[in-house]
């Protein structure tokens, strides 16, 4: 099929036959929170628990994200999107220096290397350079706190660069630079000796192919034939990283840039299109718990005080005094006024794309029934389901047995997932177990929870023999229309689906052709929907309508280039009647919702 590519513009000719939509997923979360390390601001990926210790480290006392996300996949969860924040300041890296022979037999520093992210999560990391014969080393990198242990082993790296000389030289697949960065070329900012070379390879970013604990940030002006790693205490950290929690804001949480890439928190949320509930746990304050019964022993005595930071392999290069461990960063406790904002930020996010649906948690973390109800009444959005109380989980920070307190949106999420992927966005995600979760921090009695939910707050429920249970499926929306989160949900999956596969119809002439077209195609689609009992009704003219003629399109909105079609959709009981109208224009698709057909 012919298709044209214009600058900012991609369009095909339209189909003789439209092939029929698709559902989309809506089982993919987001999550934006503080983490123990990884990239910052920036949006991955993540379709495991493993794979969130692989990129962010394992859970910590200054925040939920780790929990939120480890509930999110033990509750039905299979991928998710996540952004770590951070203040907007520029985070400092650890690095490392390693030595090497230099001319005459004297020490000279050859190259630095620098943790994948910034914090002091690498701290914990234990480096060491081997010999390995003529210009080759071998790099050992070990990193173990808790339950998170990771091991590197990098055998014969090449400190030779290039291979053959002249018209004949040509780059060495061993050198060590391009191994551990993973690269073909090296970008122009790795050798002190050039000012521009190779290519501009962002120097924080992560690749498969290379080392996921460090990078080589700069190579030293030594000989281009190759140099040698001759004695085994070659590495020694000269820069300790820093967590960049103690100047957080909430702005960090959700501040929009002038360049999309560079938006920080929400806003890099923002650019994934198919994350379809989003879930910010850290916007409340850390709890630290101790577990009941401990008492700090008092410190061993001892005969010799060694100096901090120092261990077998840098005791040959002792560290500066500016360079000592730092303590550990403490993030800034946000007010009842500012963790006000930033939820009604995230429900607005959700607002403006029209895709999502946020989950929220209630503040503080032992409010009782009156609190939680008052927290509830400062929002109201068709967009938005809060959850109360909050959950008791096993903390894997301290003696086993011990229980953290946990906002409950990261469980609940996989909640969603786990009723999408089994049934479909219309069920409620409701009367579902929560996984992994102990205890509540708030019991809720029948006649409170009766009230609870008429105000729309979704309450978690231990109840004798049947495990802790989501008990609510409410939105914190006054439109009774719009009372049900399965409701949101699933109008929201058809018209994303419909605004999405559609756009092949914005081009095309506005004829009694392209309506029929276009009807035929939303008929098909629903129809399908209505079949797997994504619908309510005994026949199809009960379950769904689709008007797209003259009716709904004027004269007027012909000369202005727009067609109007309108569709009604009757979600399963006991929601109300939905009708959504759409509008296709040169510019796109359009759907704009009228609500229900009556109360």
């Amino acid at each position: 099929m012919p298709t044209y590519t214009t600058p900012g513009v991609y369009f095909e000719w339209r189909k003789e036959n439209p092939s029929p939509l698709s559902a989309l997923r809506t089982d993919i979360a987001g999550f934006v929170g503080v983490a123990y390390r990884g990239p910052i601001h920036r949006a991955v990926r993540i379709d495991g628990p493993n794979r969130f210790f692989e990129f962010f480290g394992p859970p910590i006392d200054q925040g939920y994200l780790a929990g939120a996300v480890e509930g999110f996949f033990a509750n039905g969860g299979e991928a998710c999107w996540v952004v770590r924040v951070a203040c907007a300041g520029p985070g400092r890296q650890a690095e490392w220096s390693v030595k090497a022979e230099g001319p005459g037999g004297g020490w000279k520093r050859a190259f630095t290397l620098e943790a994948i992210g910034p914090g002091t999560w690498a701290q914990d990391l234990d480096i060491r350079a081997l010999p390995a014969g003529e210009h080759c080393f071998h790099l050992s990198l070990r990193f173990k706190r808790g339950r998170d242990t990771r091991e590197e082993f990098w055998s014969n790296l090449s400190t030779v660069r290039w291979l053959g000389s002249g018209a004949q030289r040509r780059s060495n697949p061993a050198y060590f630079a391009r191994v551990l960065n993973g690269t073909r070329e090296d970008p122009f900012w790795l050798h002190e000796d050039e000012d521009d070379s190779g290519e501009d390879t962002d120097r924080h970013e992560y690749r498969r192919t290379g080392s996921r604990l460090v990078r080589v940030s700069r190579v030293f002006d030594l000989p281009a034939e190759g140099w040698n790693i001759r004695r085994h205490k070659a590495v020694f950290c000269h820069t300790r990283g820093t967590d960049c929690l103690k100047d957080l804001r909430p702005e960090d949480f959700y501040e929009e840039r002038p360049v999309p890439g560079e938006s920080l928190g929400l806003g890099q949320l923002a650019l994934v299109d198919e994350v379809s509930m989003v879930a910010v746990p850290d916007i409340m304050p850390p709890i630290i718990e101790e577990p009941p019964g401990v008492v700090n022993p008092d410190p061993v005595p001892c005969d010799r005080l060694e100096e901090p930071g120092t261990s077998e392999r840098n005791l040959e290069f002792p560290l500066d005094p500016q360079h000592l461990p730092p303590p550990p960063e403490t993030r800034p406790v946000f007010s009842c006024v500012q963790i006000k904002r930033l939820q009604d930020v995230v429900v607005g996010h959700c607002l403006v794309r029209k895709d999502r649906i946020a989950v929220l948690d209630t503040y503080p973390h032992g409010a009782n029934v009156r609190e939680a109800e008052k927290w509830r009444n400062r929002f109201d959005s068709k967009y938005a389901a809060m959850y109360y109380p909050w959950l008791r989980v096993p903390d894997p920070l301290r003696s086993p047995g011990s229980l953290r307190t946990v906002p409950p949106s990261g469980h609940v999420a996989g909640i969603f997932a786990r009723v999408s992927l089994r049934v479909g966005p219309h069920s409620p995600p409701a009367n579902e177990v929560l996984e992994g979760v102990k205890d509540l921090a708030a019991r809720v009695g029948d006649s409170d929870h009766g009230h609870l939910n008429t105000i729309g707050l979704n309450v978690i429920r231990a109840v004798e023999g049947r495990d802790i249970r989501i008990a609510g499926a409410r939105t914190v929306s006054s439109d009774a229309g719009w009372r049900y989160v399965n409701v949101r949900r699933l109008v929201t999956m058809i018209e994303e689906t419909i605004e999405e596969q559609t756009q092949w119809t914005c081009f095309e002439p506005g004829n009694d052709a392209l309506r029929h077209d276009v009807d035929r195609v939303l008929r098909s689609f629903l129809d399908d929907l209505w079949q797997k009992g994504f619908l309510e009704g005994a026949t199809a003219e009960d379950a769904y309508s689709v008007q797209c003629d003259a009716t709904t399109t004027t004269p007027y909105d012909e000369s202005q280039g727009r067609m109007i079609c309108e569709v009604g959709l009757n979600p399963p009981w006991p929601a109300e009647f939905v009708v959504v109208r759409i509008g296709i224009t040169e510019g796109g698709v359009e759907v704009m919702e009228t609500g229900g057909s009556h109360e």
